[in-house]
C-alpha cells in the first residue's frame, strides 16, 4: 500500500475512533488510539508528499484540521438523537413535570408557620400531621419523639422542615383550642372548617 493511501486510511480510522469515543465511553483508551492514528496519518502524509508535492501535504493537513473538529461536533450533535445517546443523557423535565413540582412546593410553602404533631420518630426524617394532612418531613437535625407538637419552619424540596414547639407555646395553644372549643357546636373539632389554623 502506498504511503498516501495509508495516510488517508489512518485519517479515516482516527475520525472513526473519535466518533466511537463519543458513543462508547472508554476512559480515554479510544481517544488515545484516535490520537495515535491521526499522528501516524500525518507522518505517512509527510513521507508521501513533503518531498514531491508540499501543496498536497498542506492540503491534507488543512483537511485534517477541518475534519477532526467537524466530526467531533457532528457526533456530539447526533448523540442525543440516538437510542444510545438517550440512555446516557438525562432529558430535561417537561413543563408539566415542572408545573406539578411548583404546585407541590407552593402548597407546602403555605404550611410554614402551621403547627402539627409527629406521627413517627423524626431521625431526622419521618411523618408529621399538619392541618389534617400526613406529610413527609425532617427536623432541623434533632431527634423528635412521636406525638410531639411541632411547627413548620421551612420547605426543603418536597419535604417540610419542622422544629419542636416549646412547652409554653404548646400549653398556650392548648388553652386557645379549649376556648375555641367552647364556641363550637358539639361534635365539631377546631380547624374542621378552617376555623383555626396555627
Amino acid at each position: 500500500m502506498e504511503l498516501s493511501h495509508l495516510a488517508v486510511l489512518l485519517l479515516l480510522v482516527g475520525l472513526g475512533l473519535i466518533v466511537a469515543e463519543i458513543f462508547i465511553p472508554s476512559g480515554g483508551v479510544i481517544t488515545a488510539a484516535a490520537v495515535i492514528a491521526l499522528a501516524a496519518s500525518a507522518i505517512c502524509a509527510w513521507q508521501a508528499w513533503w518531498g514531491t508535492s508540499p501543496g498536497a501535504w498542506w492540503a491534507f493537513v488543512g483537511s485534517g484540521l477541518i475534519l477532526v473538529p467537524a466530526v467531533l461536533f457532528g457526533a456530539l450533535w447526533a448523540l442525543p438523537h440516538t437510542s444510545v445517546g438517550r440512555r446516557f443523557l438525562l432529558e430535561a423535565p417537561t413543563p408539566e413535570e415542572l408545573r406539578a413540582y411548583g404546585d407541590e412546593e407552593e402548597h407546602l410553602g403555605r404550611l410554614i408557620g402551621a403547627t402539627g404533631k409527629t406521627l413517627t420518630l423524626l431521625n431526622p426524617g419521618g411523618l408529621v400531621q399538619v392541618e389534617g394532612e400526613r406529610l413527609h418531613c425532617k427536623s432541623e437535625g434533632m431527634l423528635i419523639d412521636p406525638g410531639q407538637p411541632v411547627k413548620v419552619v421551612a420547605v426543603a424540596g418536597n419535604l417540610i422542615v419542622v422544629r419542636p414547639v416549646p412547652a409554653a407555646e404548646s400549653q398556650r395553644r392548648g388553652a386557645e383550642l379549649s376556648q375555641i372549643d367552647d364556641f363550637l357546636p358539639e361534635g365539631d373539632e377546631p380547624g374542621d372548617a378552617g376555623v383555626f389554623r396555627g
